[in-house]
């Protein structure tokens, strides 16, 4: 048998870093890494959560208006309808005394009387003629209030224009 020489240790040139000076050195690089402060997308990133949060808030208040205000304007719409109705009926059942109040309950719903009072023109009861005119003079007077005399759909002129054409044909 042989005898083998045991490995020899190799020579020593440096010395290895202790793990203090490792932890020292790995610290150091950490720190150069890191950025000293906030730069404006972290504060963006973190404001832009609030500002979408405030953003939706106000859209939904908004939506949330319009649209309660909408569903109002109809319930209105239909509390005039009804109104209206019943008044027409009860117009056309009048003698000329009442016919004149109900024309001019009717006119003070503006733009929306014009065509019933028209109607009324055209069916030809002498008594109520006087009152479907009164009552297109109260409608064309409330929408000219209501449109403070500027682009308002029926005009004062058009419609007395159209109430005497109408008291003035033969029937």
């Amino acid at each position: 048998m042989s005898t083998a020489n045991p490995p020899q240790p190799l020579p020593v040139t440096a010395t290895a870093p202790t793990v203090d000076e490792r932890l020292q050195a790995i610290e150091k690089r950490l720190k150069e890494l890191k950025p000293e402060g906030k730069d404006g997308w972290d504060k963006f990133e973190k404001l832009s959560t609030l500002m979408w949060s405030v953003v939706t808030l106000l859209v939904s208040i908004f939506v949330t208006g319009r649209i309660e205000n909408a569903l109002k304007e109809r319930e209105l719409h239909l509390e005039n309808v009804k109104d209206m109705q019943a008044l027409m009926q009860q117009l056309d059942k009048a003698d000329s005394g009442t016919a004149m109040s109900c024309a001019l309950a009717l006119g003070a719903h503006g733009r929306y009387a014009v065509a019933p009072m028209i109607q009324v023109l055209q069916a030809g009861v002498v008594d109520h003629r006087e009152a479907a005119v009164a009552g297109l003079r109260a409608a064309a007077a409330i929408d000219a209030a209501q449109f403070h005399g500027s682009d308002c759909p029926c005009s004062f002129e058009a419609i007395a224009g159209h109430a005497t054409s109408a008291r003035t044909e033969p029937v």
